[in-house]
């Protein structure tokens, strides 16, 4: 039974690993270890038993080469591409945001604007970045990117135990404050950020936070199906795979 494969969550691999990523599509197969068990797992990266890629990336620039051989090699695939256009104190090792943008229309232009999930996450909330930057940083990363993309996946940053200790650390170093605002408000904003994406014909999906679901805005999936069947498949085709 084929496979989705999910490249990848835990680190970015096309913005850092993509020399490493190839050689073991090359090699057919790819080890992991689950972080809480230690229990060693073999996946396969066969053509035969991939049903696509999800690609994951805040800078898809050193991958684009890649990318190419991985298509001739005919292996389907789509992308979740971040771009929050942050100051650098909260995304350091990053490209600029206006070549990420360049280069996620580059990617529509290859591929299609449906191969294009773009990313607004996590929505942090702070001195520096709150709600009217928002709303202004939105807007300007939507009107850039709406013909490219007709998808904005957005969530909340979730300060569970290790975040903490990491913002924590922000803090001090820069001397701001990063808060964890009412659900209302943020519920309210992204509301707000679903009326700002509309305006360019982009729709917004809540990741991890079915509280912001309503009228204006869809439960995203990691991996859509939907998605995935109107890509590469005939919309009457039912999908049943594993991932």
């Amino acid at each position: 039974m084929k496979k989705i494969i999910s490249v990848s969550r835990r680190t970015d691999i096309p913005a850092f690993y993509g020399n490493w990523f190839l050689k073991r599509i090359q090699q057919g197969f790819v080890g992991y270890l689950n972080p809480f068990s230690n229990d060693k797992y073999k996946v396969n990266l066969r053509k035969d038993d991939v049903e696509c890629f999800v690609f994951w990336s805040k800078n898809f620039i050193p991958f684009l080469d890649k990318i190419k051989i991985i298509d001739n090699l005919g292996f389907r695939f789509y992308f979740n591409y971040t771009i929050n256009g942050y100051p650098n104190i909260f995304e350091r090792n990053t490209e600029k945001t206006e070549k990420t943008i360049e280069n996620l229309k580059l990617l529509s232009d290859l591929y299609s604007k449906i191969h294009i999930n773009w990313r607004y996450d996590p929505i942090i909330i702070s001195d520096i970045t709150d709600y009217s930057f928002h709303l202004k940083n939105f807007e300007k990363i939507a009107k850039q990117v709406k013909n490219s993309t007709g998808r904005c996946i957005i969530s909340f940053i979730d300060l569970y135990k290790k975040v903490k200790r990491n913002i924590q650390k922000i803090e001090i170093e820069n001397n701001i404050i990063i808060k964890d605002p009412e659900i209302e408000l943020k519920v309210k904003l992204a509301n707000d950020l679903a009326d700002i994406a509309l305006s360019y014909g982009i729709k917004i999906y809540s990741c991890c936070g079915d509280y912001l679901v309503g009228p204006k805005i869809k439960k995203a999936h990691c991996v859509d199906w939907e998605l995935i069947r109107g890509l590469f498949y005939n919309k009457r085709v039912r999908l049943h795979r594993k991932h």
